[in-house]
């Protein structure tokens, strides 16, 4: 963070990538927002511009939703800035038969935004 927070173009922290990969990793949820939560307090106590800190979801859908519930409530000091939604499935197909229809239905109204 500190080789990198001094540029003006950095754009985020990823506080963690695709560690909640199935449904028996679900356990490692505190942890991340604890992280999460440090993160953002080194931020702060070195002064640094307040840079977006938020995790990126592995493509398992039986997780996802769940996973991006918690990482969007509490405290404003532990919550994530952001949900990262790796989910490929339109790849090879479009918008409808891929299922991000029903995707987009469920995430509208999220209150943090979504990459």
């Amino acid at each position: 963070m500190d080789q990198f927070a001094k540029y003006d173009n950095t754009l985020l922290f990823f506080s963690a990538n695709e560690v909640i990969n199935n449904p028996d990793t679900t356990f490692s949820a505190p942890y991340i927002k604890a992280v999460t939560r440090d993160m953002k307090s080194y931020l702060k106590a070195r002064n640094y511009r307040n840079i977006p800190i938020g995790y990126s979801a592995a493509d398992v859908s039986e997780v996802r939703y769940d996973t991006a519930t918690y990482m969007n409530c509490g405290g404003s000091e532990a919550r994530s800035d952001f949900f990262a939604f790796n989910d490929y499935s339109w790849c090879s197909t479009d918008f409808h038969r891929s299922g991000w229809d029903k995707k987009v239905q469920n995430y509208t109204g999220y209150s943090i935004p979504l990459l």
